[in-house]
């Protein structure tokens, strides 16, 4: 038998009732005890409240929200799905979800790119990352290392379908992640060891712990992940630590703070040059250095009022050598960021309906230095934003608007202002039966330049804000006890957007930054999950994208009505997780891309780079304190490219092997 064809035929099928969360582990049916949490008074929850708790709540609104209760594709990946899943960092964990796009550019851990809804190779300047509701997405264009939280840090993470300007200001146009992080172990002090070995020289080693001790409630974690990589030239290592500590000693007052620190060495490949593991580049490296500390208090002036401020502080620098066409080189970068984010929520009875009400303010500043004129961006944004639950808190109503001003200088040393920018959005949400809702919604989002990213052929003019307006409904039902399905509809109008157009003349190379005139992203994600035994569940989902682009004077339209380069126009991904034996359970992923134009290639003038179709498995068994796993990446060995440009291709591992354990111990 071809198993390749199996598995596209299982796609098929699967495709008529494909999932959005593997159940989304808040849709699936669970007989499991609730597990009781600290509640305010009348907040807005779902009128399902027999699910986990640690799944059930989305905190990517800036305020506690049942799933059922958004005007949005949402999806939670909660603590059982992690344990499970073969992913070895957050983009890994994500890139089976419908709607989300993960490739990895330089197939080095730090080169990972997120990408919600289509927004290809700008989808790190449009896809907002936070981390416990810290933003991670770095002013310039270098992109997240997501490889310096591990996942043995993270408790769930929250997909959010959409544009979220309003809440979030800058880069949330085409969605939303949130990575929570492990906070306490709300049952004792919890100790967790954990190693991993695999192919290509991979090892990691992990610990962590967890607990409370009265009114102080903490987690330390750490991390080693060494490997000689795929490629040439492609090896890496990082070495984190975290901590992070809730006190409610005082009344009325909660203190969290959190930090961390990362170091990370990687080696640069570059494209293949010659065989599959080949690379163009000999020597080349990088080395990061990062470090932030979080300070949030939080005063409950009534049982209904709150008044929070986060405080973020980020430092990163980062030595690289780079080819010598691409700049000056041995050299060195540092970033700093600073954010102050005061909110007030008032949640109470007008009228006699249930409202929450959030208004706040976020303040950001940013420096770059490197061989050039120090980078500076501050922006400002204000924001409102309010919730009814009318019905028996079956309908809610959401609305919403920000007012964000920008101040940032260019290469030149010349600064700029972009002082009216707007956000707007507002959803409707019906709950028309447990577990179930339709929604619809719309959202005026924008982004702005990063600070390397200038326009013109010097690198230092200004780009007008890009715009994006997205429309959205769909419907989430609960068929039966064991069969759910969802089905979203969205169209995205973006005026101005900002991306390399290879297509404009350049002074060394081809190309210029510039703010295009008119895109479009039209299309849908469905999907479904289904309890077919009590140890066996299915899912599967499926997401078309038509991506074009429109009008654009700078480039006297030539390139009206092409598609959007690096985005598929379908992919699709199906899995299971079955317990076969008492304490044994089998974990299966497989992904389908559909063939896409090689990025930069905005004339549409290449071949497309091929469709693939890969599939992961793992094996867990656990014992009491011990579990101990093996897993297969790409277990049909493949021979596909993850990420291709116009120029050169950057081809994916071919079959490896992974293999741990975990240890945990309460005291």
């Amino acid at each position: 038998m071809n198993y390749k064809h199996y598995f596209i035929s299982l796609f098929l099928g699967g495709a008529l009732f494909a999932q959005d969360a593997n159940l989304s582990d808040s849709q699936k049916p669970s007989n499991k005890e609730e597990i009781s949490e600290k509640e305010t008074p009348n907040e807005i929850k779902s009128s399902q409240e027999s699910l986990p708790n640690e799944t059930h709540f989305i905190t990517a609104s800036r305020n506690e929200r049942a799933p059922e209760t958004l005007a949005a594709n949402v999806t939670i990946i909660g603590p059982e799905k992690i344990a499970q899943s073969n992913a070895r960092n957050v983009a890994e964990l994500v890139k089976y979800e419908a709607g989300v796009d993960v490739k990895k550019k330089l197939n080095t851990p730090s080169s990972y790119r997120i990408d919600v809804r289509g927004f290809g190779e700008v989808a790190s300047a449009n896809t907002l990352v936070l981390v416990d509701g810290r933003k991670i997405n770095m002013p310039d264009l270098s992109g997240m290392n997501l490889d310096t939280i591990p996942l043995n840090r993270v408790e769930k993470v929250e997909v959010y379908r959409g544009g979220r300007s309003v809440l979030y200001g800058d880069n949330a146009t085409g969605g939303v992640i949130n990575i929570i992080t492990r906070k306490e172990s709300k049952k004792a002090n919890t100790l967790t060891l954990n190693a991993e070995v695999g192919s290509y020289e991979y090892y990691r080693l992990g610990a962590s712990l967890e607990g409370f001790a009265e009114d102080l409630q903490y987690a330390i974690d750490s991390s080693y992940t060494e490997s000689d990589g795929y490629h040439d030239n492609s090896a890496y290592r990082t070495k984190t630590v975290g901590f992070s500590v809730l006190s409610t000693e005082f009344e009325n007052l909660e203190l969290a703070i959190s930090g961390g620190k990362s170091e990370s060495h990687f080696d640069i490949p570059g494209p293949r040059n010659g065989q599959r593991d080949s690379a163009s580049y000999d020597g080349y490296y990088g080395d990061l250095k990062e470090e932030y500390l979080t300070i949030t208090p939080k005063w409950w002036i009534t049982n209904d009022v709150d008044i929070e401020l986060q405080m973020n502080y980020r430092e990163a620098e980062f030595d690289y050598t780079y080819p010598a066409a691409w700049g000056p080189s041995p050299d060195t970068y540092t970033s700093k960021d600073l954010s102050l984010s005061p909110k007030l929520t008032i949640r109470e009875k007008w009228n006699g309906i249930n409202n929450t009400f959030i208004v706040g303010l976020d303040h950001r500043y940013s420096k770059m230095e490197d061989f050039g004129p120090d980078k500076i961006r501050r922006s400002t944004g204000a924001y409102i934003y309010n919730t009814s639950a009318f019905l028996d808190e079956t309908l809610f109503l959401d609305l919403g608007y920000r007012r964000e001003a920008v101040r940032m200088n260019l290469n030149n040393g010349n600064n700029y202002d972009t002082n009216d920018l707007d956000a707007f959005s507002a959803g409707l949400t019906y709950n028309y039966a447990p577990n179930s809702k339709i929604f619809a919604s719309y959202d005026r989002s924008f982004r702005t330049q990063r600070v390397d990213e200038g326009g013109g052929l010097a690198f230092d003019e200004a780009l007008d804000p890009q715009i994006s307006k997205t429309w959205q409904t769909g419907i989430q039902h609960q068929f039966n006890e064991k069969w759910a399905g969802d089905l979203t509809l969205f169209h995205i109008e973006s005026d101005n957007e900002i991306f390399y157009d290879t297509t404009l003349p350049g002074i060394i190379f081809s190309g210029q930054n510039t703010s295009y005139g008119e895109t479009t992203r039209v299309g849908f994600e469905l999907g479904s999950s289904y309890l077919l035994t009590e140890n066996l569940s299915l899912y599967a989902n499926y997401t078309y994208m038509d991506a074009e682009l429109g009008k654009d004077s700078s480039s006297n339209n030539a390139n009206d009505g092409n598609t959007i380069p690096g985005v598929a126009e379908q992919f699709a991904n199906f899995g299971f997780s079955w317990d076969f034996i008492e304490s044994w359970n089998l974990n299966m992923n497989a992904h389908w891309n559909d063939d896409q134009y090689a990025e930069s290639d905005y004339a549409n003038s290449s071949d497309k780079q091929d469709s693939f179709i890969t599939v992961d498995a793992r094996v867990t068994y656990t014992w009491n304190w011990l579990s101990v796993y093996g897993g297969i990446n790409n277990l049909f060995d493949e021979e596909y490219n993850e990420f291709t440009s116009a120029t050169s291709e950057y081809t994916a591992p071919d079959r490896n092997f992974v293999t741990g354990f975990v240890i945990t111990h309460e005291f």
